[in-house]
């Protein structure tokens, strides 16, 4: 269904709400917008589309059946909503804890947990609710058709499926392969880790102790003495 423009367009309207509702709960919850909220927005953006597109998948295989718009909406979403609001809440239920750690690691993350937390609550509520309703009024793609196009890589697709599951030291192989590459692909891929990023600008903290009986004047001559002679290390290349 969503080689339709106009499935694809049902299913990404709950996006800008679901947007909405974080930056709602970063207000209640007495939070600033800042690079850590931001961030946990924009994760939570992609995570929004997947109750979407489990409900309209269902309601798109009603109509597929023969169902009504109207039925076929509510059919989907009654036949789904369940493992929606499990996924949903298990979700939550990760990001909750964070919320309560009173350390450095939760004053970092715990802005990222209530916006994505806020965000994945609201893409259930507008999966059971907003999508239904457009789905009963719009034409999702071609209905009441099972998509035939491409049949000849399908074939072969599953051909080769089920050539993989014809014998169990095949799929024993599969499975070690599968495993070997991931762990490979781990190995050489994986960056550099660090706490947190360094910072692109490079900075300068100093402090100046004079004796006693120094006047402003001579206190100033001597910090613009030391900033000139430090001024051209501070852009100089570390290597």
């Amino acid at each position: 269904f969503l080689r339709s423009a106009r499935a694809t367009l049902v299913g990404v309207m709950g996006v800008p709400l679901c947007i909405i509702v974080a930056f709602l709960g970063l207000l209640l919850a007495g939070r600033t917008v800042n690079v850590i909220s931001l961030a946990g927005i924009a994760f939570a953006i992609g995570m929004t589309l997947d109750n979407s597109i489990v409900v309209l998948e269902s309601i798109a295989l009603e109509r597929r059946r023969g169902a009504s718009r109207l039925r076929a909406a509510v059919d989907g979403v009654r036949q789904v909503w369940p493992a929606v609001f499990a996924s949903t809440a298990t979700t939550i239920l990760v990001f909750i804890p964070v919320m309560f750690v009173e350390e450095e690691a939760g004053q970092l993350y715990s802005d990222v947990a209530i916006a994505i937390s806020a965000a994945i609550l609201a893409s259930m509520l507008v999966a059971i609710t907003v999508l239904p309703a457009a789905a009963a009024r719009l034409t999702l793609g071609r209905e009441g058709a099972v998509p035939t196009s491409r049949p000849r890589l399908r074939d072969k697709t599953l051909q080769g499926v089920a050539w993989l599951l014809a014998t169990g030291g095949r799929r024993v192989g599969c499975v070690v392969l599968v495993v070997a590459a991931s762990s490979l692909a781990v190995i050489t891929l994986t960056p550099a880790a660090e706490y947190l990023p360094e910072g692109e600008e490079p900075k300068v903290f100093a402090l100046m102790s004079a004796p006693p009986g120094y006047n402003l004047d001579a206190m100033a001559e001597i910090a613009e003495e030391v900033r000139t002679a430090l001024l051209p290390y501070v852009d100089a290349d570390p290597d």
